[in-house]
């Protein structure tokens, strides 16, 4: 609401304005969208709704700890791209770094939960190895576009990343006998470090526009 003075009383009235509840609308259209969407995949997958709405332990018929390390790793992909999605809203910040990074968190963190690379990409002839030589290569992208505007501690912590990265691609494809925790493991531990170093890196970045200028 926008105030407005009243002449003739002197009191201030409030106007009412579509943009001060903005976001609350987008909030409710995302919502209703989203439940179109579930209720179109289960009529054209001839699935119940409740398989798509209910926790995958309860649809499955599994124990409550099923895929518990794999959910917390979904939490920190979309905690990360949460926090880079609102620092790179922020003006007059240089986002072309946090906005890439945020871009690659997001695709990277809904490629992992929802299994896009093995059920979905290769209906779109897209192979894995294809889908993670354009992930590496975004990140590359940023490490040389956007290296002298990063910390060293977010370079370091990009090069860490890709390091773990790649040690679990190589686990998946050629070590497969030391087991599944090895391979998985290894992308925890790089997806933390990119979590830790961006969002450290979108605070600096934030942090400074509150510094008084000399």
């Amino acid at each position: 609401m926008n105030p407005i003075h009243d002449n003739e009383d002197g009191k201030i009235a409030l106007q009412w304005s579509w943009r001060e509840f903005r976001h609350l609308i987008f909030a409710g259209l995302f919502g209703c969208l989203a439940i179109a969407l579930v209720a179109l995949a289960s009529r054209l997958l001839g699935e119940p709704a409740a398989l798509l709405t209910r926790e995958p332990q309860r649809a499955l018929n599994g124990p409550y700890y099923a895929g518990s390390f794999s959910n917390l790793g979904g939490l920190v992909w979309f905690g990360a791209a949460a926090i880079l999605s609102f620092a790179a809203s922020v003006k007059p910040l240089n986002r072309g770094a946090l906005i890439l990074a945020a871009l690659v968190t997001w695709a990277m963190g809904l490629d992992d939960v929802f299994m896009l690379h093995d059920e979905v990409y290769p209906k779109l002839y897209l192979h894995e190895r294809v889908v993670s030589a354009l992930y590496f290569g975004a990140i590359g992208m940023i490490f040389l576009r956007y290296y002298r505007q990063l910390s060293r501690s977010t370079l370091v912590g990009i090069a860490v990343t890709v390091f773990f990265w790649v040690l679990s691609v190589v686990l998946d494809l050629f070590l497969r006998g030391f087991g599944q925790l090895p391979e998985d493991g290894s992308k925890f531990i790089g997806l933390v470090v990119w979590a830790a170093a961006w969002t450290r890196q979108a605070y600096d970045d934030m942090t400074k526009l509150a510094r008084p200028s000399t």
